[in-house]
C-alpha cells in the first residue's frame, strides 16, 4: 500500500504515466497521518470547531501502540 497523497510530494514524470511505487514502510507514517486528518476532517459535522492535524493523529497512533505492545 502506498499512500496516494505521497506521489505529490515527489518529483515523479508526468508523461507518459508516472511510475506507481510497490512500496510501504514507516516512512511514509506522516502522509499516512496526513491522509487520515483530512479525512476525518471532511466528515466532521460543521459545528465541530475540533479540527485534527497529522500531528494529533501521530500522537494517538503512538499512544494505541504503546498500550498494544507495552501494556500488553
Amino acid at each position: 500500500m502506498v499512500p496516494t497523497n505521497l506521489y505529490g510530494s515527489l518529483d515523479l514524470p508526468k508523461k507518459p504515466s508516472p511510475p506507481r511505487l510497490a512500496f510501504c514502510h514507516s516512512g511514509m507514517l506522516p502522509w499516512v497521518a496526513e491522509f487520515i486528518a483530512e479525512v476525518s476532517n471532511s466528515v466532521r459535522d460543521e459545528k465541530d470547531e475540533n479540527v485534527i492535524d497529522a500531528g494529533h493523529v501521530l500522537e494517538l497512533c503512538g499512544g494505541n501502540a504503546r498500550r498494544m505492545y507495552l501494556d500488553a
